[in-house]
This record gives C-alpha cells, sequence and structure tokens, in this order.
C-alpha cells in the first residue's frame, strides 16, 4: 500500500467516526425500562415459617458479646 492510500483509508475512518459521534451526541438510543412486578410482602408473610426465633432473642445472642464490657466510669 502507498501512502496515498493509507491516508485516504484514515481520512474516511475518520469522516465515519466523526459522523457516529455526531448521531449519538444529537439522538442517543433510546431504552426503555422495564415494569417490575415488585415483591408480595404478603405471600412471603404466608410461606414463612412458624417456629421462628424472636428477633429480639437471636439479636440480644449476637450482641451479648459486648456485655463483659463496661463501660468507663
Amino acid at each position: 500500500m502507498t501512502k496515498r492510500n493509507l491516508s485516504l483509508i484514515a481520512a474516511s475512518l475518520a469522516v465515519a467516526m466523526s459522523l457516529w459521534f455526531a448521531k449519538v451526541l444529537i439522538a442517543p438510543p433510546v431504552t426503555e425500562a422495564a415494569v417490575l412486578q415488585g415483591i408480595d410482602p404478603e405471600l412471603i408473610t404466608i410461606s414463612a415459617g412458624k417456629n421462628l426465633p424472636l428477633f429480639e432473642t437471636t439479636y440480644e445472642r449476637h450482641i451479648g458479646v459486648l456485655d463483659t464490657l463496661k463501660p468507663a466510669p
């Protein structure tokens, strides 16, 4: 390839890229968000186990480690 052919290819590539960038800047592609169905809390409540421990019990069991630390007077 000659130097002229390479410069012609580079010039055509530059023109094509600049036209594409101009199109994207003027009219960007539009997307539509999908409608989310969401979570039904009633269904989760119905399907939950019946003998779950109370939150307070679990919380106290995990936080009980810090009970040995006494606050500074």
